[in-house]
This record gives C-alpha cells, structure tokens and sequence, in this order.
C-alpha cells in the first residue's frame, strides 16, 4: 500500500496547490481514510461501481422474494403443511410493514445493512400479542449493549438514548458469532476497497486533467527571474487543476516541456480493475451463472432471514408448528409445476381458472405409489402391485391372471 499512498499523497500535493479550486470535502475524507490506513465508511465504498451493484443485486433479488407462514397439522395420520393466508405477519413483511416502508424497501434496507452494517435491524411493535407495525432501523444508529459473561449472553439495544430489551429488536445478522451484532463484509474487503478506491481517484485525477501528460519542464539555464517563475508555477497548476479553460501555458524563450514515460500504473491499469471487480465479486459471492448466484449467495441470506423470522416473529407456543418459508419459485428456473394442476399453474401466474382444467398432466412412463395403502400403480401397462405382499393384479386387462 506504500505506493498508492505515495501516488495519492503527490495527487493531494498537486491539487492543493490548484489556484481557486473548490474543495470536496468527502474528497478530502477519502484521502485521509486511505493515506492514513482509516477504515473506509460504507457511503464511501458504495461510490465504487462494483461494490455498489453486487450489494444492489443481493437486495434486490432478495427484496423481491415472498415470505410465507405455513402450519403443521396432523390428518388421517399424517402431517400435513398448509398455508395461512389471513396472518397480519406476512403482510408486514411482504407489503404494508405499518412504517414507512413498503415490504420491498424494508426488505431491501435490511439486507444492505446486513451486508455493509452490523446487521438489518427492526422495532417489533406489538399490541399485546399482536405485532402491528415493523419499523426499520439504520444500523448506525442502533448501538448493542452487551454483558460480559462469554456463555450466558444477553444484551439490550439503546436507540437515541432510548433503551430496548433484545426480544423487541427484530435482526438478521452476518457471521455473528454472540446473535447480538454482525460482521460487516467492508471488513473482510477493506484492502480490495482501498485499491479500487485508488484506482477510481486516479482515474478521476486524469479525467479531471483532461489527460494532459504528465512530465517537467528544463532549461539551458538556471530561470532566476521570480515573476518568471510564479507565472509558469502558476499557470501550469491551473491546467493540471482540471480547468478546461487553462490548457496552453506559454514558456520563455530556453524554457522545454519533456513528457514523463509511461509509469507501471499507467500500463497496468486496466488489469487492475479487473482483478480489484473480481476480489469485491467473490467476497459478496456474486456468480455469473444465475443458478450459482442463487444457490451460492440468496439461498444463505435468504435462509438467515427465515431463521429470523421464526424466532422474532412466532410466539413460543406457535414455534413448534409454525414456520415462515421464503418462496423462491420465481426464482427458479425449474418449479414443482408437474405436481400442480393445470388451474393451480395459472393461478400462480395471475391468470383466471379455466373449467375443466383441474387436472394435472401426467406421463405414461410414470409409476404412483398410495402412500396410505402402499400399492403401487403403473398407467402404461395399467398394474397395480402392492408392496403388502398382496400380489400383483392388471385390473385393466378384461383377462386378467386367474
């Protein structure tokens, strides 16, 4: 890191001394965050591209998925899972979480905090046993206050001053390792953030010089005039502050400009970028292949967010037969459709039922099983057999086996 400190600390140096510059204040932060070896803040990262669209993507797909509420329930011996339609807790997540928020922003705000925060944070408020509302809460302004015992934790949050015990704090957390705050994933990049960091302020620096070569200036001798001195110094801080109105400098008479060579940074550039995009890609675990991505990087969060769910949300009694699950079906390329009527298809994509298609497409190559009876059921060659030791019979052969 030695030598893009150096390289930003001349860039620093040249831009100072610019006449009548404005300042940029958030440049000057990142300057001394990266010139000093100061962590560097989440707005801060998420002004590098790539940083920016893999957290997008993650929220994003995530944000787009339906939360849903099923209950086990035992009949004619069997468990069974249906799903609740009428809970007031899927609607708090999935659309109208009762703050400001949609269920989409909620969601989505809670991941990016997950990803570049302690963790996604949210006020459970409840009347009685009843939860009401689900409100958002930054994670920078939510601080954990823990106790000191390392194998019975427990911990309450302070919110502007307010205190909240933890089972009010809705909270998904990334490799947490005391369930009370998350592991930034800033934290495991921050050497791959200041390189691209680097890069994009010297990409900025030759963007802003309108890609004037860099070099100096030499004489047959020494320049001893002053006022000489100060207007060249002058000028040529002008045409290198980015102002486009400055791009010629007039030279005394001895007086040659000779352009420095191509320094490494210059010709590897490029190659840099793409090996600083791909570190951030596979730290966030972005996959190119959209299978990958969502079997290698939603299906954990999204599994996270589920686990949070039912602890946070399900009251104790309900937690042995109830139990949220994160529809991916839209996600997938491939879904349960065989195991579907034909209505029950178009009703998964909005479209009104048709009469007499309540059926479901079967193919002859296929065998059935009675999970009740045990008896196995063959539509090609029309057998049925059962594994109760009943025997075998072709019920659908007028001369059958006597």
């Amino acid at each position: 890191m030695g030598f893009w400190k150096n390289l930003l600390s001349r860039f620093k140096n040249e831009s100072s001394g610019a006449a009548d510059k404005p300042k940029d204040d958030h440049g000057d932060d990142l300057f001394e965050a990266l010139i000093r070896g100061q962590d560097i803040t989440r707005d801060m990262a998420m002004t590098i591209p790539k940083v920016s669209s893999c957290a997008n993507r993650i929220a994003d797909t995530i944000a787009m998925v339906p939360f849903r509420l099923y209950e086990k329930t035992e009949e004619d011996g069997r468990v069974v899972s249906k799903e609740i339609t009428d809970d007031n807790r899927t609607r708090l997540i999935n659309s109208d979480t009762g703050d400001t928020l949609t269920g989409y922003e909620f969601k989505k705000a809670l991941i990016l905090d997950f990803l570049l925060g302690k963790g996604g944070f949210a006020y459970i408020n409840r009347s009685g046993n009843a939860i009401t509302s689900l409100n958002q809460i930054e994670e920078k302004i939510i601080q954990p206050m823990k106790n000191n015992d390392p194998i019975f934790k427990s911990y309450s949050y302070a919110v502007n001053g307010q205190m909240y015990d933890d089972y009010e704090i809705f909270r998904v957390l990334r490799s947490t390792t005391d369930g009370c705050t998350g592991k930034s994933l800033l934290k495991e990049i921050s050497k791959a953030i200041e390189t691209a960091y680097s890069a994009l302020l010297y990409e900025l620096k030759v963007t802003q010089t309108g890609g004037i070569k860099r070099g100096f200036l030499e004489t047959d001798s020494p320049v001893n005039d002053n006022k000489v001195r100060d207007r060249i110094k002058k000028a040529w801080a002008r045409m290198y502050s980015g102002d486009q109105s400055e791009t010629v400098v007039l030279l005394s008479n001895g007086i040659k400009f000779k352009d420095a060579s191509q320094t490494p940074l210059d010709m590897q550039l490029d190659k840099i970028r793409a090996d600083m995009n791909k570190d951030i890609q596979d730290v966030f675990g972005v996959e190119d292949k959209d299978e990958d991505f969502l079997n290698h990087t939603i299906k954990p969060i999204l599994t996270a967010f589920v686990n949070a769910l039912n602890v946070f949300l399900l009251l104790e009694k309900e937690k042995n037969t109830k139990y949220f699950v994160a529809d991916i079906r839209d996600l997938e390329k491939k879904g349960d459709t065989a195991l579907l009527s034909i209505n029950e298809a178009r009703y998964r994509d909005n479209l009104p039922t048709v009469p007499g298609l309540d059926i479901i497409p079967l193919s002859l190559g296929q065998t059935f099983v009675d999970v009740k009876t045990g008896q196995f059921y063959t539509p090609n060659t029309n057998e049925t057999f059962s594994t109760t030791g009943d025997g075998k019979s072709n019920e659908g052969d007028e001369g059958g086996d006597e």
